[in-house]
């Protein structure tokens, strides 16, 4: 049994990592398509992907997005990591380089919010 799980885990896994901002849905055609996976097995993996809550049908069509435990662990994976600690020493590199100022920011919504902010030594910014 731990072989099938694995195995499982291996076909299934991947079809999470189909999706982005540009494939927000997905049929089940297209990640077989795109995994060269048998529609009959994408069409089990995806079930199962389902009953576990990591994807969700849209209504009103046979197409797939990730669920609300994709987005559990997506959350508690950005808590976990510290971005502007990762992005700090990149950014006091094109700093010096630069001679400017450096942004981190995100979008939310039309706004930009700035995480971390490294100044240029320049007098003028």
């Amino acid at each position: 049994m731990v072989t099938a799980l694995n195995q499982s885990l291996v076909h299934g896994l991947p079809i999470l990592l189909l999706f982005d901002s540009g494939s927000p849905y997905l049929s089940v055609a297209g990640v077989a398509r795109r995994l060269q996976y048998s529609q009959r097995r994408t069409y089990q993996l995806i079930r199962t992907l389902l009953q576990l809550s990591f994807l969700q049908e849209k209504p009103g069509a046979a197409r797939y997005g990730l669920g609300l435990n994709a987005l559990r662990l997506g959350l508690l994976a950005g808590r976990n990591l510290d971005v502007t600690s990762v992005a700090r020493p990149f950014m006091r590199e094109l700093a010096l380089l630069a001679n400017k100022t450096v942004l981190l920011t995100a979008v939310n919504g039309r706004r930009g919010i700035c995480l971390e902010c490294v100044e240029s030594e320049e007098p003028e910014r």
